[in-house]
Parts: structure tokens; sequence; C-alpha cells
């Protein structure tokens, strides 16, 4: 109890005299990465290993990536037709203690689901566990790739478990740090808006974690932000061109559902090429890339043929709790039925702040969700910038209809992925739906200039964070029993 309050008591303070010794010096991006990477060793000092959500998953797959950077073999014991494998995973004899879930407060408490993993036997060093990864050839680049060379890092140098694991989550929430930090740098608008957004819970708390989520988070938010630079900034170079044609490579293997992010480069102007044939080119390109890599990522993991020729259709998660599966056929058979599921789904919970979406699955209580959240919308609506921000209806629609049609199809996968047929509403997690924010807050992104300094709403939203996570961790470990 002592120990975690001390910490957090400690480091809240550092921020404070950090902020009021730098803020009139250091640019907004610097205290962002300062204030990213001190909340978020907080969180990684509080969650104990793979307790936050996936976590267990993510990590081993970074940790097949290890073996296989190192030479060594993980036995394959089976593979489904939707592109993931069981291995036989090898691991440190000392890295037993891993998955053994040491807590100091009961996790099940926090909404976090607890993972299982079963010893098979006992070979030399090494000790081979049955546990649910990636198959090695389908790890999009480079979401494990990095966990992978920081676990190995960390197996050369021999560290205990404790510290492989928290070396792993530290270089996670460093990396998301640099390009939140580039994210706030680049973009010449709406700042303290995407700086609210990728300081919340959410985000810190999975860029502090062995989770993909990690460049999976500030990876799309980049996108997001990047295109509106160029839209701001009225003109487009080369440079620009190659690094949308790279995003473009690299989001749809992390999650397809992101194809239609596409959508944004209809916000560039063709007055930005110098020709409509020009424009036009670009926008088939970068429409054909995103597709094609899409397309043969999906094709090469997935055995299509047998998952269509299934007359049970294919489940690619089952829980124990879930009901009677949805299949693929079922869809195909009963179209008009799912499409009402959806459309009930995005009238509940499509259009509005789900707290999960915030704060994970976690019990942050309602006082630090409402201060995040009103902070978001303060930030949307109010220009803190200097210069009026043009923000036309057909932008808005723009980014309205990439968050509907990416909602969509993520809630379309949702059906034979993990579906129930007791559904009422689509279940669809914070995680998968944290990375509309930026959509929603420029689309509502206002020009009202506040009667405030821009220095005083910079410090104004610094603390509010401040006090919404320390109020939110205190609260989550009350109810948890550690305090």
């Amino acid at each position: 109890m002592h120990f975690f309050l001390k910490a957090i008591i400690v480091i809240t303070i550092m921020q404070i005299l950090i902020f009021l010794f730098l803020h009139k010096k250091a640019k907004l991006e610097y205290l962002f990465v300062i204030q990213a990477i001190m909340i978020g060793y907080v969180y990684n000092l509080i969650f104990p290993a793979f307790t936050i959500s996936d976590e267990m998953t993510h990590f081993m797959s970074g940790y097949h990536i290890s073996n296989m950077i190192m030479g060594i073999q993980d036995e394959r014991i089976n593979e489904r037709s939707d592109g993931f494998a069981i291995y036989n995973l090898h691991i440190r004899d000392i890295d037993e203690e891993l998955f053994q879930f040491p807590s100091s407060f009961d996790v099940n408490r926090l909404g976090i689901k607890n993972y299982q993993r079963h010893k098979i036997f006992q070979k030399s060093d090494l000790m081979l566990i049955h546990a649910e990864a990636v198959g090695t050839d389908y790890q999009p680049f480079p979401m494990y790739v990095l966990m992978g060379i920081s676990i190995t890092i960390s197996r050369i140098l021999n560290l205990s478990p404790f510290m492989l694991v928290w070396l792993t989550r530290m270089v996670n929430l460093v990396i998301y740090s640099l390009i939140g930090m580039l994210i706030i740098k680049i973009i010449p608008f709406g700042k303290l808006m995407l700086y609210t957004i990728l300081a919340m819970p959410m985000g810190l708390i999975n860029a502090a974690s062995a989770s993909y989520h990690t460049l999976l988070f500030s990876i799309t938010i980049f996108f997001v932000a990047y295109i509106l630079r160029i839209k701001e900034v009225g003109k487009i170079s080369r440079r620009d061109i190659t690094v949308i044609l790279i995003m473009l490579l690299i989001i749809p293997p992390i999650k397809g559902c992101f194809l239609f992010y596409i959508l944004l480069l209809t916000l560039l102007p063709k007055e930005l090429f110098s020709s409509v044939q020009k424009w036009k080119a670009f926008l088939c390109i970068s429409i054909i890339t995103g597709i094609c890599t899409w397309f043969f990522y999906n094709a090469y993991i997935v055995d299509i043929e047998k998952l269509l020729s299934n007359s049970h259709g294919s489940r690619i998660i089952t829980y124990m709790d879930a009901g009677e599966g949805i299949y693929l056929i079922d869809i195909l058979q009963n179209p008009l039925h799912y499409l009402k599921l959806l459309i009930r789904t995005i009238v509940l919970r499509g259009f509005y702040m789900d707290r999960s979406m915030i704060q994970m699955q976690t019990d942050f209580g309602s006082f630090a969700y409402l201060l995040i959240i009103g902070l978001f919308f303060y930030n949307s609506f109010f220009n803190e910038d200097s210069y009026y921000f043009q923000n036309a209806i057909k932008d808005k629609a723009i980014l309205l209809a990439t968050y509907f049609f990416t909602y969509a199809l993520m809630s379309f996968i949702a059906f034979f992925q993990w579906g129930s047929r007791q559904w009422q509403i689509i279940e669809l997690k914070g995680s998968y739906t944290y990375q509309f924010l930026p959509l929603i807050g420029f689309a509502i992104k206002g020009n009202i200039h506040p009667d405030i300094m821009r220095r005083n709403q910079i410090a104004l939203t610094y603390f509010i964070l401040i006090t919404a996570h320390f109020a939110g961790i205190l609260n989550l470990l009350f109810v948890a029993g550690a305090v």
C-alpha cells in the first residue's frame, strides 16, 4: 500500500515541478513525452504481468519472434483455418513465474480477464508452455518484431522475468511517447485535443504493456494527423506521398478494419497537385496499395476455401460464456437480421463516448472519466490555435464517414469472429474504438477562442490529466483492495 501511494505521489509531484519549470520554455510535444512516460511508468508498476487486456497473447507472440531471432524452433501443434496456430513455446526456465500471475491484489476485480496457460513438460533448461500465439509467418510487421527484439535483448542480458516484462513494456511506452510527440509536433492545429487523446488511460495503459496496441494506436492517429497536416499546410511533397503509402502498407495487416481510413485521402484537394490527372493517379495508387495489402495479407493467412466451404462456418475465438456462435454462413443466409443488429448497435453505442474507450475495462471511477471526457470536448470545441481552422461540412462528413464505415466493418468481423447468437448489441472493446476519437474530435472541431491565454490552456490540460489519472489510479487500487 505504502509503496504504491509513495510512488504515485512522488511521480505526481515530479510532474508538477517539471511543468512549473519547463512550461514557459518547453514545447507542448516535449511536455507530452514527460507526462506520458511518468504516468505510464506508474501503470507499469501497478499492473502485474499479463493483467492488461490481451497482454498475454501479444507477449507470447513477441516471445515467439524472440525464439526465431535466437534460432530456437517452437513446435507447431495445430493450425486453424483463420491463420492462428497453437505452439509449444520454448521459454527460459526462470520465466516460469511469469505464468503464475503474481499479484498484490485481485486482478479479476479490475474487470480484466485472467488467462490460463498449462505447463506440458520440461526439457533441459527450456520449458514447453502450451500457449496460443499468432502463427510464425503471420506477424504483422513491425508490431511483434519490435517486441521480439526487446525480449531478445532481455534474454541475452539474462534479466530476471520481472525485468524482462518491465523492459518490454518500457520500450513500448517510449515508442508510443515518441510517436505521440511527433504527432503533436506535425499537426498545425488541434494539438491540445490530440494531447488529451494520446494521454488518456486507454492510450497510456496499453502503451505501458507488452501489447501491439502501442503501435496500432499511435500509427493510426499519426495517419489522421498527417493527412490533416498536408491539407492545412496546402502543399504535398514526394516525401508526403511516400509516408502515406508506407502507412497503407503497415495499417491494413495490423487491423484490416482500418482499411477505410483510405477515405481520409479525399480530404486532400486536387489543387495540391499540378494536375487533376496526378491527383487521380495518387488516389488510385493509394487505394490499390491499401486494398491489395489487406487482400493478399488475409488471403495468405486465412484458408478462405475452407472457411467458405464449411457448412458450419468458422469461429476464430470462442468464449465460454458467449453462447452459440455466429458463423459466416449465418450472415450470408440471414443478412437482414444482422444488419438490424448492426444498426441497433450503432444507435445505442456507436455515437457516444463509451467508458471503455477512455479507460479500458478498468474501474477508474466516474470522477476521472468525467474529467477526461470533459477535457476532450473542451479541447475539441475550443480552438487554442492562433489562426482560423477551416473545417467545411464536406470535411466533417468525410471524417464521420470514415468513422462509420470502419465501425461497421469492425462490427461485421466481430459477428463471426467472436459473436454470440444471444447478442442484443455487438460487444466491442474500447481498444477497438479508441482510435476513432481523433475522427470525432476533428469532426466537431470549432473555432471558438476561449477567453484564456494558450499557455494557461496548456496548464489546464496538463493538470486536469494529472488529476484524472491520480484519482483514477487511487480508485482502481481501492476497488482492487491494494490500498
